[in-house]
């Protein structure tokens, strides 16, 4: 990851515009306006796919990536065509908000980031709320997974064509490596992306997601043949990657979407394994528990007990950053100053509020997946639900080895607002079917009061 802060600060303020990605940004914006709402993620998912974070423009010192010009673009569609009417604020919506001022806040106060804050929230809490609007409804969010499932099938041929050739054809884009990465004998190849595990997570995170098609394209083989095709070609990226983060991530998101058939048992499994990992950490092991994450190497060369070092380092440094955070982690050990791990850098960059309001976050999108399924009637709503939730989880696990930004942020945003929303349609599906209940019988009890009168 170290490579990864040295060419992300390379970038970084600095105008880079080549000819073919302004033409793509171009068809991208102008399809963003005139398409229905239900295609509109479409152009934002087709720039994140195959246009490098180091696209873009530079105006009076403030720097505009494509992703936040889309999304900045996004917002003038909404409010043009009026489709914030009906937004219904829930409580995974406040809590993001929360994260968002409270990281505004720390780094605004501890480093005078302002303007880099600015462009943060625009990234982060721009793109939440853009996608809890253009995501109302289940066949937007099916619409959505469809194109991303057909996109995944040409990245997946550069990325065997990257595997094959040790060459990176977007490259020419800047802000990739021209020639693909070797450690320790293996390719680790990363596309567009600014690093193989970037997108081997972002991928690991898409693969439930594509996984929906399936019951919804029971009766279309077509449908079902874009389902195995989308999913064969996420799961090539993540192999071509050759990182241990991503390819746990995608067991772990698979294994979550399998158990759908067993989804009444969730509760039960959920407890059983906080009980395991509580008889682990105090009766079991020598070290903590987080120490298993130093001992998993699936692909060779994994950096897994640097992980576990970070996180045992950021919990006896407590002190150093639970009130706005701190950006001097070099004095906590060899190379923990390289923060890797999404978890951690909520610590490091926005202190304990932005850390807790994280977390609830994740837990009421968590919540929303079992209310759905509680209380929606509906059952294609809950096998939707339960495959975001599960390529959530699958991002979870990507967060103890990789901090998100730019395009796998973008996917993770993306999972969130469809929960969000999930969770809204079940509530205003769940309350007419009281309400018409409850009529019949104040309909007979006036009926009676009026004899008896």
């Amino acid at each position: 990851m170290i490579g990864l802060i040295a060419q992300g600060a390379s970038w970084s303020n600095t105008q880079n515009l080549h000819p073919a990605g302004v033409m793509m940004l171009a068809l991208a914006s102008i399809a963003l306006f005139m398409v229905k709402r239900r295609h509109a993620l479409l152009p934002i998912i087709f720039i994140a796919m195959f246009v490098t974070t180091a696209q873009r423009a530079v105006i009076g010192g403030l720097d505009f990536p494509f992703l936040r010009v889309l999304i900045m673009l996004g917002w003038m569609r909404v409010f043009m065509l009026g489709e914030t009417r009906r937004f219904k604020m829930i409580a995974l919506d406040w809590f993001t908000i929360y994260w968002g001022v409270g990281f505004f806040i720390a780094n605004s106060i501890r480093d005078g980031l302002v303007i880099y804050s600015c462009g943060w929230m625009i990234d982060n809490l721009g793109a939440y709320f853009l996608f809890r609007i253009l995501l109302r409804s289940r066949e937007e969010m099916y619409e959505s997974i469809k194109y991303a499932a057909l996109l995944a099938i040409p990245v997946a041929v550069a990325f065997v064509f990257e595997k094959v050739t040790r060459y990176n054809m977007f490259s020419v884009f800047g802000g990739v490596n021209e020639i693909t990465w070797l450690r320790q004998g293996k390719l680790r190849c990363m596309g567009s992306f600014s690093h193989p595990i970037l997108a081997g997570c972002f991928f690991a995170g898409l693969l439930p997601l594509i996984g929906t098609l399936w019951k919804k394209s029971t009766e279309s083989k077509r449908g079902r043949m874009l389902c195995a095709a989308g999913m064969v070609s996420a799961m090539t990226v993540v192999i071509c990657c050759a990182s241990s983060t991503p390819l746990m991530a995608a067991v772990a998101g698979i294994c979550a979407l399998v158990l759908f058939a067993q989804h009444k048992s969730v509760p039960l499994l959920r407890y059983a394994t906080l009980f395991g990992l509580f008889v682990l950490h105090f009766f079991v092991m020598e070290k903590p528990v987080w120490h298993l994450i130093a001992r998993i190497d699936l692909t060779g060369g994994s950096t897994g007990y640097h992980r576990y070092r970070l996180i045992q380092a950021t919990i006896d440094r407590f002190s150093e950053w639970w009130l706005i955070g701190t950006t001097d982690t070099a004095h906590w050990g060899h190379h923990l100053f390289d923060t890797t791990g999404h978890f951690v850098n909520q610590c490091t960059d926005g202190g304990l509020f932005s850390f807790l309001m994280f977390c609830g976050m994740l837990f009421f999108a968590f919540r929303a997946v079992g209310r759905v399924i509680k209380y929606s009637p509906e059952p294609a709503d809950k096998w939707l639900v339960w495959a975001v939730g599960a390529g959530l989880f699958a991002n979870c696990v990507s967060f103890i080895g990789v901090s998100y930004f730019g395009k796998p942020l973008v996917l993770f945003l993306i999972q969130m607002a469809m929960l969000g929303s999930l969770e809204v349609a079940a509530k205003r599906d769940r309350y007419p079917v009281l309400a018409t209940a409850r009529r019949p019988l104040r309909r007979a009890g006036s009926a009676k009061l009026g004899t008896t009168n």
